[in-house]
Parts: C-alpha cells; structure tokens; sequence
C-alpha cells in the first residue's frame, strides 16, 4: 500500500511538471485552453487519449501510471475523465 501512495505521488509531481510546461507555453493560461490544447473537442478522455497528451507535452507514462491518474481524477469512477474531472487535474 505504501509503494502505491508513493507511485501515487510521484505521478502527481510528473503532472505538476506538465501543467508548468504547458503554463509555460500560454501567456494567459486557462483550463479550458489545456483541455482544448491537450484533447481538442473529445467530450471524455479515456486511457489511450490521456496517453496520447501526456506524451505530446513530454511526459512519458506507463499504461498502468496513466491507469492511476485516471483513477485519481475519474470522479464519478465511469473509466474515463470529463471536462471538470480535468478542471480538478490542472488545478491546484
């Protein structure tokens, strides 16, 4: 269980790292220009779309890391990331 919370954790550092990245690459940063940015006009994002943006800001993740952020921002536990469920993974 540890091992876990600390995969956790530092997974949640490598997202920090991204949204600085992608701060970095818009002046007026918003959560609706990351989402549109990152999965353009999806109305959910699944595994393999979350893969896919990670991948595109340089953050390389296993299918079982992208598994786990998913499952930490899936609120309504559906397997797959709504645009307030990404509101909450870009925010602070």
């Amino acid at each position: 269980m540890t091992e876990l919370i600390l995969e956790l954790f530092n997974k949640e550092n490598l997202v920090e790292q991204a949204q600085e990245r992608l701060i970095l690459r818009c002046h007026q940063f918003t959560t609706r220009m990351a989402y549109k940015y990152l999965f353009g006009c999806e109305n959910s994002v699944r595994v393999d779309s979350l893969s896919r943006a990670l991948q595109n800001i340089g953050v390389s993740a296993s299918e079982t890391d992208i598994r786990l952020v998913l499952e930490r921002f899936d609120t309504n536990s559906d397997g797959q990331l709504t645009y307030t469920d990404v509101c909450d993974f870009f925010t602070p």
